[in-house]
Order: structure tokens, then C-alpha cells, then sequence
């Protein structure tokens, strides 16, 4: 599965999160392997994906954007109700601010802005509410599963958080993988009559 995850970020313009998983999971501005850089290259692709975090409160740590190895550039998204002030330590921590036309930040707004920046190729990797999101507005072209032959109870937590859609998402199998151990690697294209123009958001 890491290997899968580490395939995806090495063929993706952008990484797109939120907040909440920076903040949960430790996220820092995206390093590469040798092998992602060989093939990011063979594809003719910019030497790192862009990391793009959607936060409207601001609350993360403006150092993360700059950690002590070489790494790839970082977009800050947030509301237009945020000040220069706000927004100043990002900048000043070397990440790009982008406000949103709106105080709550569009998401299609956000992918057309990074498509015309030539970033079209855009990794979701979390959270649930912006997945959610992402389906609701038929932006998701790509879903990618991975269903592990373990069980280890506790509380679950689906891929998607929020409100029902409106619209149902519909998707179509591509391709099944086998791993040794019996893990199952899926991945579904969203299917034709249930995608909005301007895409290119894989999850």
C-alpha cells in the first residue's frame, strides 16, 4: 500500500488536503525518492508535486511549509476574510497564499486556478470532509481503495464526512490488483454522466 501511495504522489502535479490532516498526520512540503524522481522526470513532469492545503482558520504551523530537506513548493488556500496579517507568517515561511474568491473556499474555483497553472494532475489525499466535498461538486474523476484482509475493530471511520450528496456518485471498476499478502488494490473511474467539465482530481 505504501508503495501504491508513494506511485501516486510520484505521478501527481498536486497533493490537495486539508487542514486537519496536516495538523493530525504531521504533514510537511513533499520529498521525493530517487525512483519518483526518475519517473516524475521520464513523464515530464516538475521535479516535486505542489503541496496545496485548504484551511480557512489558519490554525497550522507556518514552519511546516519549510522543512529542513529539499522538498517541493506549498499553497496555503483560505477565505478572502483573511487579512495580510493572517496570512503574512505563511508567506514569510516561503508557502503561497491563495484566498478564495469567498469567505468559504470553492473548490471549483480551486481547481480551475491550479488547471490554468498548468497543475491539472491533483492528488486528494484527505480529509473525509474535503473527498466529500470534491464528490459533491463532481470534481472527482479517480477513486483508488485498498481493502486489507485484517481486522482490528474500534471506531470506523468512512472515506467521506459530511452531508449525504445530493447526487448520487457513480463509478466504473478499472483495474484490480493482488498483493502477496491479500491485499485488494482498486481503482474506479467516476462515471461519465456524473463528472462536471475541468477536472482532474484523483482520490
Amino acid at each position: 500500500d505504501h508503495q501504491v501511495f508513494a506511485l501516486h504522489r510520484a505521478l501527481a502535479d498536486v497533493i490537495l488536503v486539508g487542514a486537519g490532516t496536516v495538523r493530525s498526520e504531521g504533514y510537511r512540503a513533499v520529498d521525493l525518492r530517487g525512483w519518483q524522481h526518475a519517473l516524475r522526470a521520464s513523464e515530464g513532469l516538475a521535479p516535486y508535486p505542489t503541496l496545496v492545503v485548504i484551511s480557512g482558520s489558519l490554525r497550522l504551523d507556518p514552519g511546516f511549509v519549510a522543512p529542513p530537506y529539499e522538498h517541493g513548493p506549498v499553497i496555503i488556500v483560505t477565505g478572502s476574510n483573511r487579512s495580510e496579517e493572517d496570512v503574512r507568517p505563511f508567506a514569510e515561511a516561503g508557502s503561497q497564499v491563495l484566498r478564495s474568491p469567498d469567505p468559504e473556499v470553492s473548490l471549483r474555483w480551486l481547481v480551475a486556478d491550479l488547471a490554468a497553472r498548468g497543475l491539472g494532475r491533483i492528488l486528494c489525499e484527505g480529509g473525509p470532509t474535503v473527498h466529500r466535498d470534491l464528490m459533491a461538486d463532481g470534481l472527482l474523476d479517480e477513486l483508488s481503495l485498498t481493502p486489507a484482509p485484517s481486522a482490528v475493530g474500534g471506531v470506523g471511520h468512512r472515506s467521506t464526512s459530511g452531508a449525504a450528496l445530493a447526487e448520487r456518485a457513480d463509478f466504473d471498476l478499472r483495474f484490480v490488483l493482488l498483493g502477496d499478502d491479500q491485499t485488494i488494490f482498486t481503482n474506479y473511474r467516476r462515471r461519465a454522466e456524473s463528472r462536471r467539465p475541468a477536472q482532474g482530481v484523483a482520490g
